[in-house]
């Protein structure tokens, strides 16, 4: 099934080429969303731009176009009920038409915590190191405690992002970057935050956290400095990387 959903949008377009001469503009990228386990579609999917909160919802066959997305890379969180939800960048552009197929585990097949937990200090190491988050702990003048890794959070059996505030002593704050894009609506701390714009995330998902306030924040995540004049005890950034 997951290598023959294109097929079967594409004959949609067939009519509409030969009824008309003229040209059509053109359908964008287009999204595919399967169950990992069957390789069946799965309709009603959530596709979310995290920097902007528009979202769209896959249809019967389990598609969407991609077309509503600006240019450029792009930030996406496909979730659905009873699935776990997947984080990926998507770059949109008129030249790239080229599909994208997503596969969303159902959450009674995932992995043992045991499994999980015994990979996870190698991992967490190789997705920070990429990331730059031990270089900017030791060049920006930000506490130790600002930094937070997966290993810490699972020792202090952390499950929402609210009870980082134990760990670094600031929590979650200022403006908000996941994998180093700026998340406009911020996201879901608890389970008492609900608004539709919200990216959902949880500690389980995080391989680390930085906080930062005032100006020990980098130039290159300092948007809160343009937007109003932080004073030092202010939060002004908080960088999450996710798994």
């Amino acid at each position: 099934m997951k290598r023959t959903w294109l097929s079967a949008v594409a004959g949609l377009a067939l009519p509409l080429a030969l009824g008309h001469a003229q040209q059509l503009p053109p359908l964008g990228r287009l999204l595919g969303v399967f169950d990992d386990a069957t390789g069946q579609p799965l309709a009603g999917a959530l596709i979310i731009d995290l920097a902007s909160g528009s979202r769209t919802s896959t249809s019967s066959t389990g598609t969407a176009t991609l077309a509503w997305l600006e240019p450029g890379t792009s930030l996406l969180q496909v979730r659905k009920l009873g699935y776990a939800s997947k984080m990926f960048p998507v770059n949109s552009s008129p030249m790239d038409t080229s599909s994208v197929t997503v596969l969303l585990t159902p959450l009674a097949s995932t992995l043992p915590t045991v499994v999980t937990r015994a990979r996870a200090s190698a991992d967490t190491v190789h997705v920070l190191e990429r990331a730059g988050f031990y270089e900017r702990k030791y060049t920006t003048g930000a506490p130790s405690q600002a930094f937070v890794t997966a290993e810490q959070m699972e020792r202090a059996q952390i499950s929402w992002l609210k009870e980082v505030k134990q760990l670094n002593g600031r929590g979650i704050c200022g403006e908000i970057f996941v994998n180093g894009m700026h998340v406009e609506y911020g996201i879901r701390l608890d389970p008492s935050d609900w608004d539709w714009r919200m990216m959902e995330l949880r500690a389980e998902d995080v391989v680390g956290i930085e906080t930062y306030y005032g100006a020990e924040v980098p130039a290159a995540f300092n948007v809160g400095e343009r937007k109003k004049g932080n004073q030092r005890s202010q939060c002004t950034a908080t960088l999450i990387w996710t798994k």
